[in-house]
């Protein structure tokens, strides 16, 4: 009986020590947009599960080479690409600010521009409600661009 219970304690200590890492490791959600304005994703349903503390982006943006007939010029113009995150809740969703990514004219699928940024204000909530808001310039050439968002 003695040796039973023993065997059951190193069995739970084996499983506890090998689903600690998962239990405290850092929880990430993937994100890919194509935009020639703006991306909501509230309004594309596209939800992101976060915990609380602070949130980075990690990912990279380049012009795909095609534009709205009515863009200027040959090539793109390089510009300024925001992020914003948000959590929707019940009365007004939560800001968590934004954070700015420049994506230059030189920038595409062999030379991506490269984002690795914290959010300025720490996440208050584990949710599944937290969403993306992308905008750049109304110029009529396409950005793409995908990465993570995760909290520690």
């Amino acid at each position: 009986m003695r040796a039973r219970i023993c065997t059951i304690s190193v069995v739970l200590i084996i499983s506890i020590a090998t689903l600690t890492p998962v239990i405290v490791s850092a929880i990430s959600s993937s994100y890919s947009y194509s935009a020639v304005y703006i991306v909501d994703g509230k309004a594309n349903g596209i939800y992101h599960s976060l915990r609380k503390g602070t949130a980075t982006i990690d990912g990279h943006a380049f012009y795909n080479g095609s534009k709205e007939n009515w863009a200027d010029g040959v090539t793109p113009p390089g510009e300024t690409v925001t992020y914003c995150l948000y959590r929707e809740k019940t009365g007004f969703d939560t800001s968590y600010g934004c954070v700015n990514h420049y994506v230059s004219k030189n920038n595409d699928k062999n030379n991506v521009a490269e984002i690795k940024e914290s959010f300025p204000s720490k996440l208050d909530s584990d949710s599944s409600r937290y969403y993306l808001v992308i905008v750049k310039s109304n110029n009529g050439w396409k950005i793409v661009g995908s990465g993570t968002l995760s909290t520690p």
